[in-house]
């Protein structure tokens, strides 16, 4: 009854967050409870203290929140291409009705507009509800999401960026320090306009890799590891990174030497699995940790929406289920 499954559930756990109140209460009868959170260190702990939390809604999107930022990065879509999940429609609702603690964002991030990343109507809807918000994305993300009809944007909320292949650019928005790095697609030759994020949340540097993985399209002049280095990422001091599960599909991939010896993050948090296994990765993903575990941080899969981190300079990172977000409405 009391069994943790890998994402740090128990079942009372899994019956709240689904909204199954009559099962919950039952569990709890019988015993049931909460688990405590697993702990792992982050940071020298020399540091000025400083705490984000990050919770998981879908494929690659976070919700980050410090105590004085909350943003969203590739949290607004609804094309799963049969593989990822999507976030609920209950969930998009309380974002766009700005109940707690999503009432407060300065920040939607894109890294590029693929279906699974990005819906222009949905950021445009959410735009119309928030008005303090800005978007910072690509030009090619900007001009589909000026295109929408029937909401009035603002074009001046939208913060178009794309750096030159191999570069970043440093920007502040909304008082948000943030370093914009032009990534090649995984696979891709650099037309799609991926970027991404390194963003400063109250001293911790999280860093978010869009659909880079390291892999380029074949007969590419510069590699996966050549573009990392080019961009000076091993300067860029990444304390949190938020990765595609392409820098970790397999012992060959060259996200595995781009990690070690260009990011050197304190921790991973790994993204964009499958729903379900659907696509078969899972296995292949744990064993390349399980095979590099000597050479990798610490490291959680987000493969279930309303996973969380807690963590920061100086002090501990805590796994938990999100109390605070219902994901389904109560049943």
């Amino acid at each position: 009854m009391n069994e943790i499954d890998v994402a740090n559930f128990t079942p009372l756990n899994i019956a709240q967050e689904s909204g199954f109140i009559e099962i919950a209460d039952f569990l709890k009868s019988k015993g049931g409870i909460l688990p405590k959170p697993a702990i792992v260190n982050i940071g020298s702990g020399k540091e000025k203290v400083s705490q984000i939390k990050v919770t998981y809604t879908a494929n690659m999107g976070v919700l980050i929140s410090s105590a004085s930022k909350n943003i969203l990065i590739d949290v607004l879509f609804d094309n799963g291409y049969g593989s990822y999940q999507c976030p609920s429609p209950y969930l998009i609702s309380k974002i766009n009705n700005l109940e707690a603690p999503l009432n407060s964002i300065d920040l939607v991030l894109v890294s590029h507009n693929d279906g699974d990343h990005f819906s222009a109507p949905m950021i445009a809807e959410y735009l119309s509800k928030n008005k303090n918000a800005k978007v910072v994305c690509s030009n090619l993300t900007s001009m589909e999401l000026k295109k929408v009809e029937g909401y009035h944007i603002d074009t001046s909320r939208i913060v178009a960026i794309t750096p030159e292949l191999y570069n970043s650019v440093d920007t502040i928005v909304n008082t948000i320090r943030i370093k914009i790095l032009r990534l090649r697609h995984a696979d891709g030759d650099g037309k799609e306009e991926n970027i991404g994020f390194v963003v400063d949340m109250d001293g911790v540097n999280v860093f978010h890799s869009g659909d880079s993985g390291g892999k380029v399209s074949p007969n590419q002049a510069v590699s996966g590891i050549q573009e990392y280095d080019s961009i000076s990422i091993d300067k860029m001091n990444i304390d949190l990174a938020i990765l595609n599960r392409g820098f970790l599909r397999s012992s060959s991939s060259p996200g595995l030497q781009i990690i070690e010896q260009y990011m050197k993050p304190d921790y991973i948090l790994l993204t964009h699995l499958s729903e379900n296994n659907k696509d078969g990765e899972w296995d292949p993903v744990d064993q390349t940790i399980i095979s590099n575990k000597e050479m990798l941080p610490g490291i959680t899969l987000f493969k279930f929406p309303m996973q969380s981190i807690i963590s920061g300079k100086g002090i501990n990172l805590h796994l938990f289920k999100s109390d605070s977000i219902q994901t389904q409405p109560p049943k």
